[in-house]
């Protein structure tokens, strides 16, 4: 009974950890309490999804039933949590049996006031779910007020309008479409049935492609987009319902969103972006246009500065060799060389040294017959400049 306590904690995360643990220890996941109630049933109770979903994944009796013959699909029918339902769904829960008294989940959800809750029972009620579905794009036309229909017309004859999106995920959703938007706290992310959103009018939908996945994989998905998408950081422009529906296509690994449907945010963002620069035109912008002109520029400064340090380098290390020449006894002939004042052309002039020919024997020469070279400190000596041949007095 210790795991089916476990379960009931009131903290999810607290809950699932003690679960964990026992789990690990060899509890049995369908132990029952004195009532006769499972751990799956007390995780239901409290609305654990994550809970659930590690009891199932252990092997749990989906449709285990308590001493008055209620399945963990009627407690989370009572309790109004469709990410559970989904859950218990997915490891092919039995919708159509009855309690003790013969209500049946969909009724049960019905009489609590759940009503969209209600549909997706009876919806599964009828179906035989498989694994795997078909993405489902539901395209609405933004709002209801008769302003907001007349730009939609209008911005329509440009090949765009304003769109409201939602993902249906046939014979895994349920019935229902998923997406986002603006809360005060908690997530952004809701449902409601498949093209019946009210705060809309409903248009069109577009086939995005087929998923293979079950429906347990798809509630941890949903459950994971619903800790990242928070109903606070919903924006208009910049984060919306077409922004959460891509990246839910790109969990789900199918087509992204058609162009047309997403053109007109495209243009608002660039708007809010023009408006910012010419209200505020000191202040900086995140705006993706001026994010790629500020890496093509870093790049550029970053290439530049690269360029001065190899000649800083290089400079360096030309004066260090000049010096260590000077410092470098001198041959007797190359010496008396030096002193009778060798005329060399001043091209010969290089970072303030005059290189001189010398004029000894062979072994001086290079094997390619050209003569050693040497360096002599500008310093040294008194060089006169000038257009024509550099002397040493």
């Amino acid at each position: 009974m210790a795991l089916v306590h476990a379960c009931g904690l009131p903290d999810a995360r607290r809950a699932a950890s003690e679960a964990r643990r026992l789990l690990e220890l060899g509890a049995d996941v369908d132990e029952h309490s004195m009532d006769g109630l499972s751990a799956l049933h007390a995780a239901s109770a409290r609305g654990h999804v994550r809970l659930a979903l590690l009891l199932l994944q252990r092997g749990a009796a989906v449709d285990a039933r308590d001493f008055g013959g209620r399945t963990p699909l009627h407690v989370a029918a009572r309790l109004g949590c469709i990410p559970l339902v989904q859950a218990l769904l997915g490891s092919r829960a039995d919708a159509r049996l009855p309690d003790a008294a013969g209500g049946v989940a969909a009724e049960l959800a019905r009489a609590e006031g759940h009503a969209t809750l209600a549909r997706v029972l009876e919806h599964a009620a009828r179906t035989d779910l498989a694994s795997g579905g078909e993405v489902v794009l539901h395209v609405y036309g933004l709002g209801t007020h008769p302003t907001l229909a007349r730009l939609d017309v209008l911005c329509r004859l440009f090949g765009s309008g304003l769109y409201h999106t939602a993902i249906e995920v046939r014979y895994l959703s349920c019935g229902l479409e998923w997406s986002f938007g603006h809360t005060v706290e908690g997530t952004g992310v809701f449902a409601v049935v498949a093209g019946e959103n009210r705060d809309h009018r409903y248009s069109y939908e577009v086939a995005l492609g087929r998923v293979e996945l079950s429906q347990v994989e798809f509630a941890a998905l949903l459950e994971k987009l619903k800790e990242e998408w928070l109903g606070s950081t919903y924006d208009l422009v910049s984060n919306n319902c077409q922004v959460f529906c891509d990246a839910l296509c790109s969990k789900l690994a199918v087509q992204p969103l058609p162009r047309r449907v997403k053109r007109m945010a495209g243009v608002a963002r660039f708007a809010t972006y023009l408006s910012t620069r010419l209200v505020h035109p000191g202040e900086r912008t995140s705006h993706p246009l001026e994010q790629s002109a500020t890496t093509r520029g870093a790049r550029w400064e970053t290439r530049q500065q690269r360029r001065r340090t190899l000649l800083r380098t290089g400079r360096r290390r030309t004066v260090l060799l000049s010096r260590t020449t000077a410092a470098a006894p001198l041959d007797t002939p190359r010496a008396e060389n030096s002193k009778r004042g060798s005329t060399v052309p001043g091209a010969a002039l290089r970072h303030g040294s005059v290189v001189t020919p010398s004029a000894q024997a062979p072994e001086e020469h290079e094997p390619g017959g050209g003569n050693i070279s040497r360096i002599v400190p500008s310093h040294e000596e008194d060089v006169v400049h000038g257009t024509h041949p550099v002397g040493l007095c």
